[in-house]
C-alpha cells in the first residue's frame, strides 16, 4: 500500500537524494554536461516562504518511491494567476506500472487547487513515455519549450 501526502522538503531532503540521483541519470536533459548537485537549502528556504510543494509517495515501509517537487509562483503573464512547474517527477523504476505516477499526479493536483493553485506544469525528457499518463490527467502541450546548454 502506497501513502501520498505532502512533506516539508527539509523532513524528506536525505531521501530525495537517491531519488534525484536516479531522475538525474534517466531523465534529466543536459546530464551529460552538467553535474547533479542539489541546493537543499535552497530548496527548503523555497518551502519556508511558501513557494515549494514536496508531494511523496512511501510505501508500507516509509521508503520513498516517487516524489513530485513544485516550483508555486505567481504567473506574470497571467495576472492573479498562481502557477505551479515540477521542479522534479520522478517514480522509482520498483515503483512503476502500478499507478504511482498518476496518484501521484492527482494528489498534487487536489493539493495545489486547495493552496489557490490554478496552472500547472510539467516538463519531461522522454515525451514518449510520459506523453499518455499526462493526456489523461487533462494536460495539454500548448508550446513547445526547446533548451540549449551554454555553461562551461
Amino acid at each position: 500500500m502506497m501513502r501520498y501526502q505532502s512533506e516539508p522538503y527539509a523532513l524528506c531532503s536525505f531521501d530525495l537524494d537517491a531519488m534525484m540521483a536516479g531522475h538525474w541519470d534517466e531523465t534529466e536533459a543536459f546530464n551529460d554536461l552538467a553535474e547533479l548537485n542539489v541546493d537543499h537549502d535552497k530548496f527548503t528556504r523555497l518551502d519556508l516562504l511558501g513557494y515549494l510543494l514536496t508531494v511523496t509517495a512511501r510505501d508500507a515501509d516509509g521508503r520513498l518511491r516517487g516524489v513530485a517537487v513544485w516550483l508555486l509562483f505567481d504567473d506574470p503573464k497571467h495576472k492573479g494567476t498562481r502557477a505551479a512547474s515540477a521542479a522534479h517527477f520522478f517514480v522509482h523504476p520498483d515503483a512503476r506500472g502500478h499507478m504511482t505516477a498518476s496518484r501521484l499526479i492527482t494528489e498534487s493536483q487536489a493539493i495545489l487547487r486547495r493552496i489557490g493553485v490554478k496552472m500547472m506544469g510539467i516538463c519531461v525528457k522522454n515525451q514518449d513515455e510520459f506523453m499518455p499518463l499526462v493526456k489523461r490527467h487533462g494536460f495539454d502541450r500548448p508550446q513547445t519549450t526547446w533548451y540549449k546548454w551554454i555553461g562551461d
